[in-house]
């Protein structure tokens, strides 16, 4: 048979039967994903040179994938901040993909551009920037980078595009909690500051930056032969979930005419709960805000956004002329191109995703998922706490919980690698999965939960096996 390589009058009876076959495929995969092992050593799977190239073959080979990568959308993965999809935004992406359109020009992608336009707007709305702008991204990485140049350029009055870091007139300096996201300092260094750039404020108790400490940082800063360039608030770290008080720090940014970046990257999400929403107090007054839509919007990867209440500030950091591609319409009402508003040239159509899911959930159904994994952390906890061989690290702010095994009479000094061990041996039973992190010097396992379809009988069986793995390992 012939090979089908675009869907054309001739082949679309062939094409339709090829695309439904691998829909029931992932379908089926799905639905009965709960009775699957979580996690496996995938590349030990990987099938020899030489396959055969029918398609009936490759979807073999295509069904030992699904069945042999780490299944994020398992109701026993509560490890990271990665999620199963919604399937709307699944079927989103597959017609994005199809329709290949590049974000790079107005003239490569017209509807696409009115599409994440709107997107945009929604996003810097529910953040309080009404007048704002953005983009869409690859990630927090990048939307955090994007923040610092934007941060560069305002110190610099604009010359930072143009100049470099010549346009710094004394040693740039920025501010981040001792728990941010490790892209603040990649960023500092990927900026050409480098790393010892980032001063890292201390946290308090519940892993939170101390207001007083910046200010004492800011003022030492300035008393010196360095310049305060921006102040990173996070809101959802990484280990913990901890909120930074926004509020507090923006008075003091205020007070030290210093930039605010809100890194939402995972906390963004509280946009949409209501028992949550207030710890985002502040945000509106930030300089620019990150969020990624795939961590608790649960979109397909990837999808970050960078958003700042700066009108125009992106285009004049990042525009460029082409001469291949047509120019700014003068004369016309339709949308500029999208290409000048980010580190990245050519992009996918990335926001028909998050706009599909917004059109079939609304913010009430956002407001529901959001509302449902806190729940779940609630109800773990209280599952933790309820068993005399489990710990605490923090009460959960967001959907993040951190906690370890600790059997009886076990000395401190031994709990690091008991807990790492454990991990291991749960990840490789396939029977659930967890993180670990370091909080304070110490090592404990990590819990997140995005999955709506995560039950209390599932965080019961995930507890039972730890404490099976621990006893077996360490004998009680």
């Amino acid at each position: 048979m012939e090979k089908v390589l675009t869907v054309d009058p001739s082949n679309h009876r062939v094409a339709r039967a090829m695309a439904r076959r691998v829909a029931d495929m992932v379908i089926d995969h799905f639905a009965s994903l709960a009775n699957r092992p979580v996690w496996h050593e995938g590349d030990a799977w990987l099938p020899a040179d030489g396959r055969s190239g029918e398609w009936a073959e490759i979807l073999i080979d295509m069904r030992s994938v699904l069945e042999h990568s780490m299944q994020v959308a398992h109701p026993k993965f509560f490890g990271h901040m990665d999620s199963g999809p919604l399937l709307v935004a699944v079927l989103a992406d597959w017609v994005a993909s199809a329709l290949n359109q590049n974000m790079l020009a107005w003239e490569l992608s017209p509807l696409a551009t009115a599409v994440e336009e709107e997107v945009i707007a929604w996003l810097c709305a529910l953040c309080g920037m009404d007048h704002g702008e953005g983009s869409l991204v690859s990630g927090g990485t990048v939307s955090n980078l994007t923040a610092l140049l934007l941060a560069l350029q305002s110190v610099t009055q604009g010359r930072f595009r143009t100049e470099g870091v010549w346009a710094l007139r004394r040693r740039p300096v920025i501010f981040a909690s001792d728990q941010a996201h490790y892209s603040v300092v990649k960023s500092a260094a990927t900026a050409g500051l480098g790393e010892q750039s980032v001063v890292k404020i201390s946290t308090d108790d519940a892993f939170r930056m101390d207001p007083e400490r910046l200010r004492t940082a800011l003022r030492e800063v300035r008393a010196s032969d360095a310049s305060p360039v921006m102040v990173v608030a996070t809101v959802g770290t990484t280990s913990t979930g901890s909120v930074d008080p926004v509020d507090a720090v923006a008075d003091i940014c205020r007070e030290y005419g210093v930039w605010l970046h809100v890194d939402a990257a995972h906390g963004g999400a509280l946009l949409f709960s209501e028992q949550k929403k207030h710890l985002l107090k502040g945000i509106d007054r930030a300089d620019s805000v990150t969020v990624d839509p795939h961590k608790w919007l649960m979109q397909p990867k990837s999808m970050g956004a960078i958003l700042t209440r700066h009108k125009g500030a992106l285009r004049h950091l990042f525009e460029s002329g082409a001469p291949y591609l047509t120019r700014k319409n003068e004369t016309s009402a339709r949308p500029q191109s999208r290409g000048g508003m980010s580190l990245q040239g050519s992009r996918r159509f990335d926001a028909l995703r998050l706009w599909v899911t917004r059109r079939y959930l609304g913010d009430s159904g956002l407001t529901e998922l959001v509302e449902r994994n806190l729940a779940q952390v609630r109800a773990w906890a209280d599952l933790l706490r309820a068993h005399p061989a489990f710990e605490l690290a923090h009460e959960p702010e967001l959907n993040l919980l951190c906690f370890r095994y600790r059997p009886a009479g076990v000395a401190d000094e031994r709990l690091d690698a008991i807990n790492e061990e454990i991990q291991r041996e749960l990840m490789r039973s396939g029977e659930g999965f967890l993180s670990v992190t370091s909080l304070r010097g110490r090592r404990w396992l990590r819990s997140v939960f995005i999955n709506p379809t995560t039950r209390e009988e599932d965080m019961r069986a995930v507890l039972d096996s730890i404490e099976k793995i621990g006893q077996r390992l360490y004998g009680r």
